[in-house]
């Protein structure tokens, strides 16, 4: 089972990508339901559709949304009245962070044995 939360930054980095031009919900759930498969997991397709969809309904209706549904039906995006230092605090906030990799790589001491001793 996947974490909402995971669908959650998603949904928002997916509108944010679509940009003013919007997204449908139809689309939206493709994308939100790629980008959590795994190779060991696949979600339910129709699972990740319907929490979309309902994501999508409700944050649209809260007047401190970001999220704003457009006049074409089933289209939504972020709103546009929405400062873009705003969206892009909320972007980041929702992104996950990379593991850090150590850029000193430590030589392994060989423990092997030698046959001539």
């Amino acid at each position: 089972m996947h974490n909402t939360a995971d669908y959650e930054k998603h949904i928002l980095a997916v509108l944010a990508e679509a940009g003013k031009a919007g997204i449908s919900v139809q689309k939206l759930s493709r994308h939100v339901y790629n980008m959590s498969c795994s190779l060991f997991e696949r979600p339910n397709a129709s699972i990740v559709h319907k929490y979309v969809q309902q994501y999508l309904q409700r944050k649209s209706k809260q007047s401190d949304s970001i999220i704003e549904n457009m006049a074409q039906r089933g289209y939504y995006r972020i709103k546009s009245t929405t400062p873009p230092a705003i969206q892009q605090l909320l972007l980041d906030f929702y992104e996950e962070e990379e593991p850090k990799m150590d850029t000193k790589e430590t030589p392994a001491k060989d423990l092997s044995m030698s046959l001539f001793e």
